[in-house]
């Protein structure tokens, strides 16, 4: 895939100092010819960069995270223009990018006789395509087979999707999220970025 194919206009974008995210915007405008790329975006905040400083530029594609060298050649009120020393190449796919981060998680299924089990667990890993997650209840989990899932990330802001078990270790076990809507899979990754943002200021 290109980045033309993954990146759109207010697509989230980070600039980063030795892979840390110092400043997060929005990008406003796409550069027309690959030969001079110069990404306009909107800085999120009230500091902003100093014009002449360098950058590594992330871009969150829907699919992929992409990245290149960038200088600040205009910084102004909330504005940037960025200009590209190279071309833009894939960091990696957005829902790899994993971090470590306990949020409370609800595993729901039916037993035989139409009995509603729930099983609570913690993560303590988690990325945009799945979880790490312990719990003391694994016993009553199956590998390959999908439950429903409760996540909460944000107190009184449940997020409901599916989930499937791949394996189980005593109390830890991995899944993946199955089946989410686009908007339940922006939040996670979001969640993921800013939670790795916190952890590195």
């Amino acid at each position: 895939m290109k980045w033309r194919e993954d990146i759109a206009l207010r697509t989230r974008i980070y600039l980063c100092t030795l892979g840390t995210p110092a400043y997060i915007g929005i990008l406003q405008a796409i550069p027309e010819s690959d030969g001079n790329l110069r990404f306009r975006a909107t800085i999120d905040g009230d500091e902003m960069p100093r014009k002449g400083s360098l950058f590594e530029l992330q871009l969150v594609g829907t699919k992929e995270i992409w990245r290149t060298s960038v200088t600040v050649r205009v910084s102004d009120e909330n504005e940037v223009v960025l200009y590209a020393e190279k071309p833009l190449e894939k960091l990696q796919r957005r829902e790899h990018f994993r971090v470590r981060t306990e949020k409370p998680v609800t595993l729901a299924f039916e037993n035989g006789e139409d009995e509603l089990i729930e099983v609570e667990a913690i993560t303590f890993d988690m990325s945009a395509g799945g979880a790490k997650a312990k719990s003391e209840h694994t016993s009553d989990l199956k590998e390959n087979t999908i439950y429903h899932l409760v996540l909460t990330l944000k107190d009184d802001e449940p997020l409901f999707l599916k989930g499937k078990v791949l394996s189980i270790t005593k109390d830890i076990f991995t899944i993946s999220f199955e089946g989410a809507t686009e908007g339940t899979r922006e939040a996670i990754f979001q969640h993921v970025w800013t939670t790795q943002r916190n952890k590195l200021k």
